[in-house]
């Protein structure tokens, strides 16, 4: 059955991860099917918010600042 809301096989992006709008966004696509790249400053906030999404093993924590222009170019 087709699912319009379906993330499967989507890779995203989620800048503010460790709370908020961020966490809630990165919870919502994980168990709509996405594999995640999750990043913000507080590893142990994005630890928290990887404990709450679906499919942990295929999600991956990146702590950086987005203000760091060296930090931007090294994303995936």
């Amino acid at each position: 059955m087709f699912n319009p809301m379906s993330l499967e096989g989507k890779r995203i992006l989620v800048t503010g991860a460790s709370s908020g709008i961020g966490r809630a966004v990165a919870i919502l696509a994980s168990r709509l099917g996405a594999h995640l790249f999750i990043t913000g400053r507080n590893q142990a906030a994005l630890e928290e918010t990887l404990s709450l999404m679906e499919g942990a093993s295929r999600h991956k924590i990146i702590v950086g600042d987005l203000t760091d222009e060296a930090f931007i170019k090294s994303l995936p």
